[in-house]
């Protein structure tokens, strides 16, 4: 009996941190919606390492770089902070979804 070998996990592929929020625009005609950002594991390139941050209600995945998986993890993370808070200065609402239903206050997560 031949056993199927799965196809390993690439930890580019690899979520490890997804926040999901509702989001309630300036213009409320815009419509409110829920959405998130996905970051991926970091991995190994050539000569530097790269990590992926999907970022939901903009419906982009960017490919933040450093010299090791610490830097690129953390440019991630920034990018992600700067994002929500470009879009919370335009006038943009983030909230948790759910019973908890409170804005969305990044400092909790990441400084």
């Amino acid at each position: 009996m031949s056993k199927e070998r799965e196809e390993p996990i690439r930890s580019g592929n690899l979520v490890i941190a997804e926040v999901r929020f509702r989001i309630l625009p300036p213009d409320l005609d815009e419509g409110i919606f829920d959405t998130g950002a996905k970051i991926f594991a970091p991995v190994q390139e050539d000569d530097y390492w790269s990590c992926s941050l999907d970022i939901g209600w903009l419906g982009v995945t960017r490919k933040l770089a450093g010299a090791d998986s610490m830097q690129a993890l953390c440019a991630a993370l920034m990018i992600l902070r700067k994002e929500i808070e470009l879009h919370q200065e335009g006038g943009y609402r983030f909230f948790y979804i759910g019973e908890r239903a409170e804005e969305f206050q990044f400092s909790n997560y990441w400084l």
